[in-house]
């Protein structure tokens, strides 16, 4: 099954990306050195279920403004599992399809996950990334 990202509309909030800026998170920054990319990872905004990862959770370029984040789906709680590497893959589906070409505002895939539960976002911002991706969200 292909990852078919859903890019954002030219008159959202956000901020136009550079592909390069979101490469370099997605290649430099979304794997921390010394991690097993392809070890399944649990993902959960409830501390309780003891994640490996609380969402929501952002990585943003440094220097620049492209930000990956990863949640659930607005209506889903509980805990899914995924990679790091498929996490990546999906990321480079947005940036390939959604950055590289105009207006480059990055995009959205979901769902994603073993469960299906879980939403990777891409997308370029002039303030903190987790205010304007929340606001961009709940204003669509």
């Amino acid at each position: 099954m292909g990852i078919a990202p859903e890019c954002w509309p030219g008159a959202s909030k956000l901020q136009p990306i550079i592909f390069k800026e979101c490469l370099d998170t997605i290649n430099q920054d979304l794997i921390p050195s010394g991690t097993d990319p392809n070890i399944p990872l649990k993902f959960s905004r409830d501390f309780r279920l003891n994640p490996d990862v609380m969402l929501p959770y952002f990585w943003k370029s440094q220097g620049g403004n492209c930000v990956v984040g990863v949640d659930f789906e607005r209506t889903l709680d509980g805990y899914d599992r995924t990679s790091l590497n498929d996490l990546k893959r999906v990321a480079m589906a947005i940036a390939r399809k959604c950055v590289i070409s105009p207006p480059h505002l990055g995009g959205i895939v979901e769902p994603v996950g073993w469960q299906r539960k879980l939403t990777v976002t891409m997308g370029g911002f002039s303030l903190p990334a987790n205010k304007i991706l929340n606001d961009t969200l709940s204003s669509e």
